[in-house]
């Protein structure tokens, strides 16, 4: 809800992770941007995520990979037909 999200952005704002700014071209919203630590913490989040997903894939050989791939690519492809049919 939307004072889900307020409160969600307050709390992200008293930590210093996010700046608000008024929209210059519609004074009715807020731009949210990420702070100097802010982006400092998703950089060292993605770096540990890319470790984690490089450890569980080096336990696949190179052709178990490209299986794995194939078939998320197609459960992919099923959800998006799933997702998108009228």
């Amino acid at each position: 809800s939307r004072n889900t999200m307020s409160a969600f952005i307050r709390n992200l704002e008293e930590d210093e992770l996010v700046e608000r700014h008024l929209d210059p071209h519609d004074r009715r919203r807020f731009n949210i941007c990420l702070t100097d630590k802010g982006r400092a913490l998703v950089e060292q989040h993605t770096r540990t995520h890319l470790e984690t997903v490089d450890h569980c894939f080096s336990t696949l050989d190179s052709a178990e990979q490209q299986t794995l791939f194939r078939l998320l690519q197609k459960l992919g492809e099923h959800l998006h037909k799933v997702n998108h049919s009228d």
